[in-house]
């Protein structure tokens, strides 16, 4: 079954390919198809072993890890092969080292104050600044969960758990509005203190924000389970110990 399934989805799916994706020529037979391969796959998987031998967790696993390979890996490396193409459409690695080396991703025009760095360089710098400020707030929010008596724990779990369940588009949407130039915040302050609208939600500090808002419940549910897993009573040994009340050093014996 496990052979079978295999030989029959990756046929269907070379001759799809072979017939191009752009032709017509695979409608809902063609799915139900490989949907009844892929389930002979994964049947054949649990019989094997996997799965712990459940045939349904394997089909779900599998249907699961396919859907993301379709949906997610597939359209990227779609992208990424039209950099290798050159004019003519022809693959090309030459076309593919000079789109990889030019100036606009490796350039340090910014180090010098002449210009703007690329965008390899600035996506570093993003990916640190998100990466710091995500671990020290989830940190943060992990500790007042495990180690504070704090009474509102599950509405703490509940807004950090929040940004991840809401679409990706509705976080940005909340920031411009609320942020950007016409937003309620800088409406407000150019109206009660005449400060002028700026565009800084645009550029660098923006998405820095708006990446920390995004990512710091991450961060939360992964250390939780690291804090959670380290016993109190480490960290209490590991505090310096003070001397008992009313008992002296021998130092103090010394004249």
């Amino acid at each position: 079954m496990l052979i079978l399934g295999a030989a029959g989805l990756l046929s269907t799916l070379l001759q799809g390919f072979a017939s191009g994706l752009s032709q017509p020529g695979m409608g809902a037979g063609a799915l139900v198809v490989l949907a009844a391969f892929l389930f002979l796959c994964s049947t054949g998987l649990a019989g094997r072993g996997f799965f712990r031998g459940d045939a349904f967790v394997a089909g779900a696993v599998v249907s699961i890890a396919v859907l993301v390979g379709l949906f997610t890996f597939f359209p990227l490396a779609r992208i990424l092969m039209s950099a290798a193409h050159a004019d003519g459409g022809a693959l090309s690695a030459q076309a593919f080292l000079e789109r990889l080396g030019t100036a606009k991703i490796w350039r340090l025009a910014c180090l010098a104050g002449g210009g703007q760095c690329g965008v390899a360089w600035n996506t570093l710098l993003l990916a640190l600044l998100t990466a710091t400020a995500t671990t020290a707030l989830g940190l943060a929010f992990a500790l007042v969960a495990t180690r504070t008596g704090f009474k509102a724990k599950r509405v703490l779990r509940v807004l950090t758990v929040l940004p991840i369940v809401t679409p990706p588009f509705v976080i940005g949407l909340a920031f411009i509005l609320i942020f950007g130039r016409s937003g309620f915040l800088n409406q407000f302050m150019e109206w009660a203190f005449a400060v002028p609208p700026s565009r800084w939600i645009y550029g660098l500090p923006g998405v820095w924000l708006a990446q920390t808002f995004a990512f710091t419940p991450v961060a939360f549910l992964v250390l939780i389970g690291v804090v959670e897993g380290v016993s109190p009573s480490l960290e209490e040994a590991s505090r310096p110990s003070t001397p008992a009340a009313g008992r002296r050093s021998p130092a103090s014996h010394c004249p």
